[in-house]
């Protein structure tokens, strides 16, 4: 019975076997034939939505096609794989073949062994004039119903009727065609035709581009707490203007943090690069010295990143000052000609009364600035000029001769106005009452524009050095060491170590600028100093032109901390981890129902990722996260 029974079931697989491999001596071309299409058309999917993830400068966007540019200057023809170059805003075609030598590719070919066809959504065609490209951009681009279209890939097959070949011809290829309008659409010629059509949506590409994203902000805020030993605040849906909130542990990425003392933390960076150049200089191998010139990379970024808000803080109280001095000085000098004069016509009084009003706003504006940046140019002036410390800080005192300018006013207009109007010899002592006020709003504020230009003043060169350093000295030398590390001779021995002591005199030369700064002398507590990050990974982040700010990434982007102060600690949970200290998690375009810009955190994640907790100031939100929400993204 067994053997029986073993032969009975061996018998069919002999029959299978046998009927398919006859069967298979009559289909094997086209079937492999189909399946080296299928294959191609998988490939150049994958290729396209990873070149769009890993584009460096545009993240999101795709190549032109290979149809039109034919320049021997640029070695770029009809027809040889490469993407056409953009002529002015746009891809001279946005049907033409795959650019596969442009995504680094085999080339891809169909059953005929044609490279396949491919078109382009101009939505996402890589040019400034296509900006912002992220999740929710429109793509421009429509195919048999479908809207939101990437791009699309087409295995063309053997030639038809009256379809010749070779050709650079679209026709000669492909039964359908792109109509050209402002939002294209491709249509297919149903019969006869042999195309095979694969479509690429926006969300496919974006799901990947949103995964780049969320992990390079991941990277840059893992790098900045192993750098400064914090997180930085979140800035929650409460916050004002970008500010990072202290106790929050979920938003968007801040753009200021609150500060006990700009001062103390240019010491602690002041400290912190110190250290850097002292672990350079005593570093003798080369496995010490390319981590020791790692620590200066890093500490060299965060210097640079507090030098440039310093400088932003400088250009603010500048601005600020300026719109305050000028209708100061014009009030001044209208008041001093009705004084010199001798008279005061009720035209002139009215041009006083209009002059004052308009001064008020722009101190209200200079006021509100100061606790925010915590810098008080009355101790840094009685610094610089050898004078005592004021009895009262910055704050109060502005305030103060703001309230006394705008009573001595009030005190005027209610003269000015009155019925009758009163004789001029008490007018023009109400007017001679004013200037002392304004005198003091005119000096506090030439005083704030004068220690926002030494802001700027002391951190320009500075900044420069560090660019030098950063981006040629460090480079440089780190090239060299690799150069010795793998040809060990007497001449790169040599060049190594010049290159190293150049690096360490040019950071010297840094850290006796920095050591040297007192423009932040006798900084208070800020409520929102501009954001300092103190890592290099994170300079995408403060590139004004750059990928992040191009593209509008800020609005959907959001992490929360288990705790801010302990970057090492962990409560944040997503199926099959736990104990996590840091998520990123990526919002994809709005779904039904979602509106933006909002303040609610519904209208941008969906599910467990929603909890009504992240709303408002965010200071206890769920732990809990879900990986598969919508079309929400975590990097963890």
């Amino acid at each position: 019975m067994k053997r029986q029974s073993g032969f009975a079931l061996f018998a069919p697989l002999l029959l299978g076997a046998f009927t398919a491999t006859t069967w298979l001596q009559h289909k094997p071309p086209r079937l492999a034939e189909q399946s080296r299409q299928a294959r191609a058309l998988a490939a150049a999917r994958e290729a396209l939505i990873a070149r769009a993830a890993n584009d460096a400068n545009r993240p999101g966007s795709l190549p032109c096609p290979d149809q039109s540019t034919d320049s021997t200057g640029f070695a770029n023809h009809p027809g040889d794989g490469k993407a056409d170059m953009l002529v002015g805003n746009h891809c001279p075609s946005y049907l033409g073949r795959l650019p596969w030598i442009t995504l680094d590719m085999p080339p891809p070919r169909d059953r005929a062994q044609e490279v396949l066809w491919y078109v382009l959504a101009p939505g996402l065609r890589d040019d400034d004039s296509a900006e912002p490209i992220n999740s929710s951009t429109a793509t421009e681009l429509n195919h048999a119903g479908h809207s939101e279209v990437a791009a699309l890939l087409i295995a063309a097959g053997p030639p038809l009727t009256r379809q010749g070949r070779p050709s650079h011809t679209p026709g000669d290829y492909l039964e359908g065609w792109l109509e050209n309008s402002p939002t294209r659409t491709y249509w297919a010629n149903t019969s006869p035709s042999n195309d095979q059509i694969l479509i690429i949506h926006r969300d496919e590409v974006m799901a990947m581009v949103m995964r780049r994203v969320a992990q390079s902000l991941r990277h840059c805020l893992q790098a900045h707490a192993a750098s400064s030993g914090r997180f930085p605040w979140p800035s929650p849906f409460a916050a004002a203007n970008g500010d990072g909130w202290q106790g929050a542990r979920f938003g968007r990425i801040p753009l200021s943090q609150p500060e006990d003392s700009a001062e103390k933390r240019l010491a602690e960076i002041r400290a912190h690069y110190q250290e850097s150049i002292a672990a350079l200089a005593a570093a003798g191998d080369p496995a010490h010295r390319q981590e020791a010139l790692n620590r200066l990379a890093t500490a060299s970024a965060w210097s640079a990143n507090w030098l440039r808000s310093q400088r932003l803080v400088g250009e603010t109280f500048k601005r600020l000052s300026d719109a305050t001095t000028t209708p100061l000085a014009d009030l001044a000098q209208k008041i001093a000609n009705a004084l010199n004069a001798g008279k005061l016509p009720a035209s002139d009084g009215a041009a006083i009364r209009l002059a004052s009003t308009q001064a008020l706003p722009p101190l209200a504006a200079l006021g509100e600035a100061l606790p925010r940046y915590g810098l008080d140019a009355l101790a840094w002036n009685a610094l610089h000029t050898g004078n005592p410390p004021p009895p009262e800080t910055l704050l109060p005192t502005l305030a103060g001769a703001v309230t006394d300018l705008q009573a001595r006013s009030t005190e005027f207009a209610g003269l000015d106005t009155a019925q009758p109007r009163p004789s001029t010899e008490r007018l023009l002592a109400a007017l001679a009452a004013i200037q002392p006020a304004l005198g003091a709003n005119l000096e506090l504020a030439r005083l704030i524009d004068t220690q926002g230009h030494a802001l700027g003043d002391e951190s320009a060169p500075i900044e420069a050095l560090l660019d030098t350093l950063r981006r040629q000295a460090i480079a440089d030398t780190v090239k060299n060491l690799a150069t010795f590390n793998e040809q060990p001779t007497e001449k790169n021995r040599q060049i190594a170590d010049r290159s190293l002591a150049d690096t360490l005199s040019l950071a010297r030369q840094v850290a006796s600028a920095l050591d040297n700064m007192t423009s932040l002398s006798g900084a208070q507590p800020a409520t929102a100093w501009p954001m300092v990050w103190a890592a290099g990974e994170c300079d995408f982040l403060t590139e004004p032109t750059g990928w992040w700010n191009n593209n509008a990434w800020h609005d959907s982007l959001f992490y929360q901390v288990s705790d801010p102060l302990a970057p090492h600690l962990g409560n944040l949970t997503i199926p099959g981890r736990q104990g996590l200290p840091l998520l990123v998690i990526a919002a994809g375009r709005p779904l039904q129902g979602q509106h933006r810009p909002s303040a609610r955190i519904e209208d941008y994640l969906e599910g467990s990722n929603a909890d009504a907790s992240r709303n408002g100031l965010a200071l206890t939100p769920s732990p809990t996260f879900s990986i598969d929400q919508g079309n929400d993204r975590i990097a963890y």
